[in-house]
């Protein structure tokens, strides 16, 4: 005997691969383990589709040869199935499965994680054996991959899929037979079940992530709960949502979210679960508080710092030589337009920090023609590259400096340093005008290096990518271009000045004002190759002008200045971006 069966609870791409796995496997019976989810018995209710499968009593489990599981291989996941598999290695066990989690020898069949829906698997299959689907085959599994992929919508949702679901409908799949049924409106009793997650919901930070959680005690079990998480994650903007659910000493935890290197359902299986990455559940048995904790502490566990030292550091571009004297070191200062800078050697190892107030009392002494290393301070502050930006707060805070210096104090060559400023901003200190991660207002990221942490302003990414849709065709394909070469460059460049104001009052402006955190002149020649672009470089201002077609570049390096005398050139210096935008206003 062959059987072909998926998971208890089955649900649209359950059902969808196992009605058509028929097709691979004509000889299989069907058999459903355990119960199928409201909506998939509404679907069968409506007879759209009908089929022929076995009950529990009219298997003999000794005469099965081979079983052929859709959608999961999990032995806890598939009811009496699993007892029947215990003990009996003889038995064949193929799998069509896009889940990580398994537990089960598989001998055949196709798994594949990459994969947005097993519906897609079967897709593929199909095509490549040259199987056309029925309509009604390619409706079900399009219902497969809508519901899998949240309606190609989910981050795991990969172009596969979204080929798999155009291929279903030239064959004749039903969008409105997708809607009709995956989409069903809330009843009263799952709108009071919504309306208590919002009123109930706690936002969490779990090491620089929100991370909302809910929980909500129930009467009795009440089926499709995991929509309406995915609803309240969408209405209060969180990366990450659990609610917990209780009911008569058990307790159901569904998660969803979407954080880069964050797999839910790697966490949900520490728990008993499992699931995608952006989508996960687990049941088990105990009191919610319980549950809670335990799910607490694997999240301390689990996820990720989101942001990093190496995120939040800038370069220490203002940085003074130990044999320096007081009064040139205060000058570099002012002239910098920073408040404290380090003091390295000729090898480029910190040796030690001045203030602009410890400068000044050193000169109301008489002290200005000193070496600045007679007045510096030596206690440096250090985290390593890696150390997530809690700690660099924690530093911050026990001994108050005016900058952590980021990199090995063994070694003493400082990568760059984080300033109070920038650990505010990574704080939140005005994330509401932020455009992109590290850029303060008045700056769109174009693209480069330290992206940081993803999750933090995707919102305010949203919104940068509304504004530079305001820009013309040509603009818009420059700025690729730019992007392209940040990244090929490795450097963090900028939108700034008249374009960024033109997009916003929605005028027409070609002129492109970019600013380089790094080495301005040498990404214009870059970008001029790219480009095959005639370069003008100004290497005394550290600028450069790219002139391609109607479009002109200027290019400036992140800097300060500073003016001797009304009327004089200035004197420039590189700088951190945040000085750079406040010299332009």
């Amino acid at each position: 005997m062959e059987l072909l069966s998926t998971h208890v609870g089955a649900d649209f791409d359950a059902l969808a691969s196992v009605l058509v796995a028929r097709r691979l496997h004509p000889q299989a019976e069907i058999f459903f383990p355990g119960s199928r989810e409201a909506s998939v018995r509404r679907l069968l209710a409506s007879r759209f589709v009908e089929f022929a499968e076995l009950r529990q009593r009219q298997i003999d489990p000794a005469a099965i040869e081979r079983v052929i599981l859709c959608d999961v291989r999990q032995r806890d996941r598939i009811g009496k199935l699993g007892e029947w598999l215990s003990g009996r290695p003889e038995i064949e066990v193929w799998a069509y499965d896009h889940h990580r989690e398994g537990d089960l020898e598989i001998s055949g069949g196709r798994v594949d994680p990459e994969a947005g829906s097993t519906s897609t698997i079967l897709t593929e299959l199909l095509a490549e054996r040259q199987i056309a689907p029925s309509p009604t085959e390619a409706t079900l599994l399009l219902l497969g991959i809508y519901e899998d992929t949240g309606s190609l919508t989910y981050a795991t949702t990969r172009p596969r899929d979204l080929d798999a679901a155009a291929r279903l409908l030239r064959q004749g799949g039903d969008l409105a037979l997708v809607r009709r049924f995956a989409s069903a409106a809330l009843d009263p009793e799952r709108l009071d079940v919504l309306h208590r997650i919002a009123r109930g919901l706690e936002v969490h930070r779990i090491h620089g992530h929100r991370v909302g959680l809910a929980e909500i005690d129930l009467p009795c079990y009440v089926e499709e709960l995991a929509p309406l998480v995915s609803k309240s994650l969408d209405l209060f903007g969180l990366p990450v949502l659990f609610v917990l659910f209780a009911w008569e000493e058990r307790v159901l935890v569904v998660g969803r979210g979407d954080l880069a290197g964050v797999d839910l359902g790697q966490i949900l299986s520490e728990l008993g679960g499992g699931g995608h990455a952006t989508a996960a559940s687990a049941r088990l048995p105990g009191a919610l508080v319980e549950v809670r904790e335990q799910l607490l502490a694997e999240l301390e566990r689990r996820l990720p710092p989101a942001a990093r030292a190496r995120d939040l550091m800038v370069p220490a571009s203002i940085a003074l030589d130990p044999a320096a004297t007081i009064e040139q070191a205060k000058e570099r200062l002012h002239v910098g337009g920073v408040n404290a800078a380090p003091v390295l050697d000729e090898a480029g190892r910190a040796v030690g920090a001045v203030t602009r107030q410890l400068l000044d009392a050193a000169m109301q002494h008489g002290l200005g023609s000193r070496p600045v290393e007679t007045a510096m301070t030596q206690d440096l502050a250090w985290v390593e590259a890696d150390a997530p930006a809690d700690e660099v707060g924690r530093r911050m805070l026990a001994l108050q400096p005016r900058f952590v210096l980021v990199g090995d104090a063994a070694d003493g060559r400082p990568l760059g340093l984080v300033t109070r400023m920038q650990l505010l901003h990574y704080l939140g200190a005005r994330l509401d005008l932020e455009t992109e991660e590290g850029a303060p207002p008045g700056a769109l990221r174009v693209a480069g290096a330290k992206e940081g942490h993803p999750e933090r302003h995707r919102a305010a990414r949203r919104e940068a990518a509304e504004l530079l849709s305001r820009a013309d065709a040509a603009s818009r394909e420059t700025i690729d271009r730019i992007a392209a070469v940040a990244r090929e460059e490795n450097v963090p460049v900028y939108l700034v000045g008249g374009f960024v104001r033109d997009l916003l009052l929605d005028r027409e402006n070609r002129d492109l004002d970019l600013v380089v955190e790094g080495d301005g002149p040498a990404f214009a020649r870059a970008l001029g190759r790219a480009l095959d672009a005639p370069v003008r470089v100004h290497e005394a201002f550290l600028t450069a002008v790219v002139r391609t077609g109607s479009v002109e570049i200027d290019v400036a390096t992140a800097r300060s200045e500073f003016y001797r005398a009304p009327a004089a050139l200035p004197e420039v210096a590189g700088s951190a971006l945040r000085q750079d935008l406040y010299r332009r206003d």
